[in-house]
């Protein structure tokens, strides 16, 4: 059974690497990742799914079509990866004027003598 054709033919609007992951070492294959708000199949169902997949393998799309879903993938995760650089970068300020603040807390109340 090949567990990542299973996967196409249950969930065909997935995205392989993005909504799971399928990992195999030598002749052990399984599911690494999953992130789809379905439950994950069980082996049972995925040995199913894999024997109506071999009966009826589905239209593979276009090597053109591919590379435009994964540029648009990529663009998009690129996106995610600055917008979460600049909340890092704010998160990092915020918890500098935080330390300052406790800084100049702790400074004064030594100065009065309350430490």
């Amino acid at each position: 059974m090949n567990i990542g054709l299973a996967l196409l033919y249950l969930f065909p609007d997935a995205k392989p690497l993005i909504d799971y992951v399928v990992m195999k070492d030598g002749s052990n294959e399984w599911i690494d990742e999953w992130h789809l708000k379905e439950p994950k199949p069980t082996d049972q169902e995925l040995e199913a799914a894999y024997k109506e997949y071999m009966k009826n393998p589905p239209v593979i799309s276009s090597p053109s079509e591919t590379l435009t879903e994964i540029q648009t993938v990529s663009a998009d995760l690129i996106k995610e990866n600055e917008n979460l650089k600049n909340i890092n970068a704010q998160t990092l300020d915020t918890l500098s004027q935080y330390q300052q603040l406790n800084a100049d807390l702790i400074r004064i109340l030594a100065e009065k003598g309350l430490l």
